[in-house]
């Protein structure tokens, strides 16, 4: 017998892009699902959108509430929640036609809690290139603590993701979890505490989730201080591993690649913090080679510490023009 699932949508002023999330949750193969809708006090049609899709479609259910975030919205939704098995979609992103049934597949074939898909960025503006996937490609069984290892290694990052909406849960692990409300990275800062949780994990290699960059992903325009957030949430990793060696470097390398992302992002925005500009720096300066004499450390992580070694601005320079090539054509 087929099991509920619950698709938890957080919607805030995203009128433009609405319709196309909701039209791809409403075509799923897997159709066993209620859809909750998380209006997080938009002011633009985004609530008039939704009325039109639960008048059309009973799985669909609307709840607004007051504004309070993405984290408070995903909360809301897991509270509302009566399947099984709950799943989150970012409401400017899209699905493939069988994003839920693989998922669902892969946690029934291999009795895992969580299943997860490969995603794909593809930047507003541009045609997306759904695959269609009309059968599994590859399904294979991980343990959580090497599904964390590669998270923060970065490794194969569209697969091995601290993104919430890549991913099929039972509704189990979030017992006693909840996101953090107003801190950004929130996805990050409970992904160590849900795979943990986990008996195993399915990994599916299918592009099933479609991410969109919008102009303010590229330029970063509206960085702000919670945005240092995510240097927290890594060294409060760091401090839990601190005498468990190899999840401690893992840990660091996710942590230093953050702080160029910071350093890089606040360049862009023309962003001043002189005090937390040091610190980072300093940071850098003091863990590069632990970083570069890791056999697991990514290429480009490499590369960023040799450029360290031309000093900040040029080394932030060099990463910026190179982060700024990247997203432009959907790469992370």
């Amino acid at each position: 017998m087929d099991e509920l699932i619950s698709v938890i949508v957080p919607i805030y002023n995203v009128e433009e892009y609405l319709e196309e999330c909701l039209d791809s949750i409403k075509s799923q193969s897997y159709d066993v699902i209620e859809v909750l809708l998380i209006n997080d006090g938009s002011t633009d049609k985004s609530k008039i959108i939704c009325e039109k899709y639960c008048e059309d479609d009973d799985r669909f259910k609307l709840y607004t509430k007051e504004n309070g975030g993405l984290s408070s919205a995903r909360n809301y939704g897991i509270d509302k929640s009566k399947g099984n098995y709950i799943c989150f979609v970012d409401s400017d992103d899209v699905l493939d036609i069988n994003y839920i049934n693989y998922l669902y597949n892969g946690i029934f074939l291999t009795k895992s809690d969580i299943s997860c898909c490969k995603y794909k960025r593809f930047v507003d503006g541009t045609e997306i290139e759904l695959n269609g996937s009309n059968q599994i490609s590859d399904l294979k069984v991980i343990n959580n603590r090497d599904y964390i290892i590669n998270t923060f290694y970065q490794i194969n990052q569209e697969l091995y993701s601290v993104s919430a909406c890549n991913k099929l849960y039972n509704i189990n692990v979030f017992e006693k979890i909840k996101f953090p409300e107003g801190k950004l990275f929130e996805d990050l800062a409970i992904v160590d505490d849900l795979i943990s949780k986990a008996n195993k994990i399915a990994v599916i290699d299918n592009e099933l989730y479609y991410y969109r960059i919008t102009k303010n992903s590229i330029t970063t325009s509206n960085f702000n201080s919670k945005k240092f957030a995510v240097l927290e949430h890594c060294k409060r990793y760091l401090e839990k591993y601190k005498d468990d060696k190899e999840m401690y470097n893992a840990t660091l390398n996710l942590l230093f690649s953050r702080e160029y992302e910071i350093l890089a992002n606040m360049k862009i925005a023309k962003y001043i913090d002189r005090n937390n500009e040091k610190k980072i720096w300093n940071d850098i300066k003091k863990n590069r080679i632990s970083i570069l004499k890791n056999k697991k450390t990514r290429k480009i992580a490499k590369i960023s510490v040799i450029l360290s070694y031309f000093g900040k601005n040029t080394s932030v320079k060099m990463l910026q023009i190179f982060k700024k090539y990247k997203a432009k054509r959907g790469i992370m």
